[in-house]
């Protein structure tokens, strides 16, 4: 990857990201002790991949059980794969972007449902 060669990795870095919701149980999210540890709600900044879990109330629900969306997204950001409870080397094993980056997500929807807004159609009308 030219931009892990150009030392651009995430290192240091906090990414967000908002989506269907995220199986923090990912090979590309857990922690070497296997625990998504205390993340839903609040931050906590010792966990090696994911140190906040945030939703809308009502809405998120902590998983991403509908087509893995949400995992997807946030592995080709920031995914770092964990390995025998080792990180991976990122030139051997698929990883995102910046994969030393760490993750604050937002979980938008409940995997069961969508996320279409009925008032949705007056944003989108107005790029066009």
């Amino acid at each position: 990857n030219p931009f892990h060669r150009a030392g651009l990795t995430g290192k240091d870095q906090i990414v967000a990201v908002s989506d269907s919701g995220l199986d923090t149980q990912h090979c590309f999210f857990r922690d070497e002790d296997g625990e998504a540890g205390n993340i839903y709600g609040r931050w906590d900044f010792t966990r090696r991949k994911v140190v906040n879990y945030d939703w809308i109330s009502g809405e998120g629900d902590h998983k991403d059980a509908y087509a893995g969306h949400g995992t997807h997204v946030a592995g080709t950001v920031a995914g770092e794969v964990l390995v025998d409870g080792k990180v991976g080397d990122p030139d051997r094993y698929p990883s995102g972007v910046a994969p030393h980056a760490r993750l604050s997500f937002f979980d938008m929807r409940k995997a069961r449902r969508g996320m279409y807004n009925p008032g949705a159609d007056v944003l989108f009308d107005s790029v066009r």
